[in-house]
């Protein structure tokens, strides 16, 4: 039909079709170059798979860790990637306000970086502040 301009042959519920996102994508300290899929700016300096499969989890993804290698990734010390659901079988997205692969790594950037990477920092600093 004139609506299915790409028939599927197995469906977007169906794991092969999930997305994938390696640390990489979302890696502060890489460069384009080495896979790096999102503005530096907006990324955490080494993301580990954990964080990013919780951070997809609480979102209420669909997800599933996998023991596979980056290709780029050759030096790497932790292997992996997590596949996650983005859209629904009739094509609609599984999280109404996350459309796109690109939004999602944002979106799970900005998650890691206010729940992993600066509650630390901010405790030092209060800590610090007492102290005076």
């Amino acid at each position: 039909s004139k609506e299915d301009k790409r028939p599927r042959k197995t469906p977007a519920s169906s794991q092969q079709n999930w997305c994938i996102i390696y640390p990489a994508y979302i890696d502060s300290s890489k460069t384009v170059a080495e896979g790096r899929k999102i503005p530096k700016q907006l990324c955490p300096e080494k993301p580990t798979l954990k964080e990013i499969f919780n951070e997809l989890t609480a979102l209420k993804f669909r997800v599933l860790p996998e023991n596979k290698a980056y290709s780029r990734g050759f030096h790497a010390v932790e292997m992996g990637r997590v596949r996650y659901q983005l859209r629904n079988d009739d094509g609609t997205p599984c999280i109404s306000d996350l459309t796109t692969r690109v939004q999602v790594m944002k979106r799970i950037s900005e998650r890691i970086i206010r729940a992993y990477r600066s509650a630390p920092q901010a405790s030092t600093k209060t800590e610090g502040g007492k102290k005076k």
